[in-house]
C-alpha cells in the first residue's frame, strides 16, 4: 500500500512513483484523462462563436453597433463597440468569460450534478478543485435563475408545501431556552406545484409556515386561471382558488397510516426534493432558491442527463450574466 502522500488531491489517487506494472498502468490513465479535462481552451472558440454570434458590448450593453477588429489571443474573433471604445470577444461580459478550462470539463461536472451526485463527488469526477466547483455552482445558479420564470402549470395542478431546517446556528430558542415546536421560524419554507408532463414550480416562502399571501405570490404568476387544484386542505390554499378561480379538489393527507392516492405525485416530488437537499446538505440555506431552481431544472428538463447538460450548457453560453470567483 504506498503512502498516504503519495496521491495528489483531485486525481483519484495517484501514484506518485509507480513501482510496478500495474501502477504504471493506472498511472497513465488517470494522467491522461486529467490532461484531457485540463486542455487549452481554445477548442471552444468556434462554439462560443456559433452560440453569440452577435455580442453585445459588455461596457455599454449596446448590440449590433460592433465591427470585428481583429482577434484575441485566445483565437476569438475580436469587436470593437463604435459607441464606447471598448473591444471585446464573443466570451466577454458572460458566465464563461475568463475561462481557464475546456467547456468539456464543465459538461462532466454538470452531468454528474444532473445525475444526483454531490458537489464533492462531481469535483472529483472533473477532476477539479473543490473551490473551482464552488465557483462553477454559482454560474449553474446564474444561467437557472429565471428558469422557473416562464412555466405555467393547467389542468390538474397539485400543491402542497415542503419545510427544511434552517442551519444549526441559526435556530432561535424561546425564552425558556428550549426550541419552537411545530412548523416554526426555525424552517424555511417551499410551495411546490406539480402540473403535467413533469413541469414543476419550486419558490422558496421564507421562513414559518405557509400562508395564503406567500401562496398567492408564490403561484400566481404560474397556475392558470380555471385549471383544477389538487391539494391537502390547508387553508392558506383557498384564497389562491379563489383569485384564479380554480376547481377545488382537495384530499386529506392521512400521514400517520397511508396517504391518499390522490396525492402521492407530490408526496413523491416532495420525497425527491427532500433527497436532493439532503445530499446536498452542506448547502448555505440561504440560497435555497438557487438550489430549488436547479432541482425543478433537473426535475422538469426533458431528456437524460447528457441532454440536460447540453442545455444547461446552452443556457450558459447565450446568458449575459457576470459571476466572478469572489461573488
Amino acid at each position: 500500500m504506498p503512502d498516504r502522500r503519495s496521491f495528489h488531491t483531485r486525481r483519484c489517487g495517484v501514484f506518485a512513483e509507480p513501482k510496478n506494472k500495474r501502477e504504471a498502468l493506472i498511472k497513465a490513465e488517470n494522467d491522461g484523462e486529467y490532461a484531457r479535462f485540463h486542455e487549452s481552451p481554445a477548442q471552444d472558440d468556434a462554439l462560443i462563436a456559433e452560440a453569440r454570434p452577435d455580442p453585445a458590448c459588455p461596457k455599454c450593453g449596446r448590440s449590433g453597433e460592433a465591427i470585428r477588429w481583429g482577434k484575441a489571443k485566445s483565437g476569438l474573433p475580436r469587436y470593437l463597440c463604435k459607441r464606447c471604445g471598448r473591444t471585446f470577444t464573443p466570451a466577454s461580459g458572460g458566465l464563461i468569460d475568463r475561462r481557464k478550462l475546456p467547456l468539456r470539463t464543465m459538461v462532466k461536472f454538470m452531468v454528474n450534478i444532473l445525475t444526483g451526485t454531490s458537489v464533492s463527488e462531481a469535483s472529483k469526477a472533473a477532476k477539479i478543485s473543490m473551490t473551482t466547483a464552488l465557483y462553477w455552482m454559482g454560474k449553474i445558479f446564474a444561467a437557472l435563475a429565471s428558469w422557473q420564470d416562464s412555466i405555467v402549470l393547467s389542468g390538474g395542478v397539485y400543491v402542497d408545501e415542503k419545510y427544511f431546517t434552517v442551519a444549526h446556528s441559526e435556530i432561535e430558542l424561546r425564552p425558556d431556552g428550549k426550541r419552537y415546536r411545530g412548523l416554526s421560524r426555525n424552517q424555511w419554507c417551499v410551495a411546490v406545484a406539480l402540473g403535467p408532463e413533469k413541469k414543476a414550480i419550486a419558490m422558496v416562502e421564507g421562513k414559518g409556515k405557509s400562508s395564503s399571501a406567500k401562496v398567492l405570490g408564490a403561484f400566481r404568476s404560474h397556475i392558470k386561471p380555471g385549471s383544477t387544484l389538487i391539494h391537502d386542505l390547508d387553508f392558506s390554499h383557498y384564497e389562491l382558488i379563489a383569485r384564479l378561480k380554480l376547481a377545488d379538489k382537495g384530499e386529506k393527507a392521512i400521514y400517520k397510516f397511508n396517504c391518499q392516492s390522490g396525492l402521492e405525485p407530490i408526496n413523491r416530488y416532495c420525497s425527491n426534493m427532500e433527497d436532493f437537499v439532503r445530499l446536498h446538505r452542506g448547502m448555505n440555506k440561504h440560497r435555497l432558491q438557487d438550489w430549488m431552481n436547479l432541482f425543478a431544472f433537473k426535475f422538469g428538463c426533458p431528456g437524460n442527463a447528457l441532454q440536460k447538460a447540453e442545455k444547461l450548457l446552452e443556457l450558459l453560453l447565450k446568458s449575459k450574466e457576470i459571476v466572478r470567483y469572489r461573488d
